[in-house]
């Protein structure tokens, strides 16, 4: 059905259909700009993982994408349905290619620091403080009768 359309649009010399690939991130590395489309993603991990290669990101204003992209921060948002939006977003990067570099290398920088090891080490951290630290103090209690 796509190819169908890029045909009668004119455009099937420049689009390629590659179908599922076991890995994205060479596509995404290679791109100017990846777009999130999906009504309904539950974490978004595409669209970190193209923060991640350094792309300016555009998602649908829906589920993690929203939550993830800080419009004109890290990416930009469209209304999912809203392809004048999209397109107008498209060409926005694609116009204002300083823009682009830059929105890419605040996702870049926003998702390493977000996403890392080093991060996730001292939250889990902090809860198993918490948590040794109720116990202790349910313990505590126990000892004292009360």
């Amino acid at each position: 059905r796509l190819r169908k359309m890029a045909l009668r649009y004119g455009i099937g010399r420049q689009v390629r259909f590659h179908g599922a690939v076991p890995d994205a991130f060479p596509f995404m590395a290679a791109a100017d700009a990846v777009l999130i489309c999906s009504r309904s993603e539950s974490f978004g991990r595409a669209t970190v993982e193209a923060m991640l290669a350094g792309k300016p990101v555009i998602g649908a204003r829906r589920g993690a994408t929203g939550e993830l992209i800080g419009e004109g921060f890290n990416g930009l948002l469209y209304e999912p349905g809203d392809w004048p939006e999209l397109a107008d977003k498209i060409r926005f990067l694609r116009e204002k290619t300083d823009a682009a570099r830059c929105l890419g290398d605040n996702g870049k920088a926003w998702a390493r620091d977000t996403f890392s090891m080093e991060r996730y080490g001292k939250q889990l951290s902090e809860i198993f403080m918490t948590l040794l630290g109720s116990l202790h103090g349910k313990n505590t209690a126990r000892r004292s009768g009360a």
